[in-house]
């Protein structure tokens, strides 16, 4: 029998669809908070200094705190537990794994085609796999905002791959920096989604006091943003009908703030590249996924890719793959 991630139908206030997510993953997000708790060093004062953090985001983003403090109290946590989660800035698994404090696990690939049917955009999630549990499909609509994608059950929607009713995708890469108090990444990537043009998801990154940044490799139509995002400077890509590919460092010049950058990510980088052109089909995509021909850094991993993402903005169709492509089967999911 085919796997599949839980999925979610959602439409209301971000309170309500906040409400909703803690409601559905109550138990999930309370074990996360609960390992959390026992196991990052320093917790309390960890979760104090990001009440600097969170004043910042009251100021920017008021209405996605409320959705995150919605999912905290229907989640029975605590708000700051919650906010704290969703700064990692302060504290991030993956970047304590890929430095060897635990094990390692590096991030994700994501790719871009343009062919006769528009954009294909393919991102695979990689983590570590004994967490593909965490994740879930949420197809919200918020007033004139629609978007889907997938997400982790104790994080704002956003900080993985998803698609907008405007045709914008977004497919989010780490890249490593230096901690600055301002809002946390996982804002951006959420606050994107409600962005109905790339200029418009371009100006508020730019406006707002970032802590540190992902990298948004953003679509729509016959066009590619890539934004990255290191030490409050951001550095746009721009190209129009050429394929794309990022993984989880630098390509720009910001790359002199890089803390560090995996083997992983530059072979998974060389690869897909490689692969990559333009008029693929989604298969071919999904073959640039599901590749292991690099077998000491394969862009397909079994160990860490959980889950593998297609999307075709121009019909409105996304398909998602429960754990790697290689073995597994694509799940179709209309916005």
């Amino acid at each position: 029998m085919k796997k599949k991630f839980p999925y979610l139908v959602l439409r209301g206030s971000r309170r309500a669809i906040g409400q909703a997510i803690g409601e559905n993953f109550r138990s999930k997000i309370q074990e996360s908070v609960l390992l959390r708790q026992e196991t990052i060093p320093n917790y309390k004062d960890l979760k104090r200094q990001s009440q600097s953090h969170f004043l910042e985001t009251l100021r920017y983003f008021p209405k996605l705190i409320e959705e995150l403090t919605a999912t905290a109290i229907a989640a029975n946590v605590s708000v700051m537990d919650l906010f704290f989660a969703n700064t990692r800035s302060l504290y991030d698994a993956g970047v304590a794994s890929e430095k060897g404090e635990l094990v390692i696990h590096d991030r994700c690939t994501t790719v871009v085609s343009f062919g006769t049917d528009g954009a294909i955009v393919g991102h695979n999630e990689d983590w570590d796999i004994k967490n593909i549990d965490d994740l879930y499909i949420l197809k919200a609509t918020i007033g004139e905002a629609k978007f889907i994608g997938i997400n982790y059950v104790n994080e704002l929607p956003g900080s993985a791959a998803s698609m907008n009713s405007w045709g914008l995708v977004q497919g989010i890469n780490e890249v490593h920096q230096k901690e600055t108090v301002g809002i946390p990444k996982n804002f951006l990537a959420r606050a994107v989604l409600e962005s109905p043009t790339l200029i418009e998801a371009e100006s508020m990154i730019r406006r707002v006091k970032q802590d540190t940044g992902f990298n948004h490799l953003l679509v729509q139509k016959d066009k590619v943003k890539n934004i990255e995002i290191a030490e409050r400077k951001v550095k746009t890509t721009n190209l129009t009908n050429e394929s794309y590919v990022h993984t989880n460092h630098f390509l720009t010049n910001l790359k002199k703030y890089e803390t560090y950058r995996t083997k992983s990510s530059e072979h998974r980088y060389d690869k897909a590249k490689e692969l990559l052109q333009n008029k693929m089909s989604e298969k071919e995509v999904v073959n640039i996924l599901s590749d292991h021909s690099d077998t000491e850094y394969p862009i397909c991993r079994h160990d860490s890719t959980m889950a593998s993402l297609i999307f075709k903005p121009k019909i409105g169709e996304m398909i998602v793959c429960y754990g790697p492509p290689c073995k597994g089967e694509y799940e179709k999911y209309k916005l």
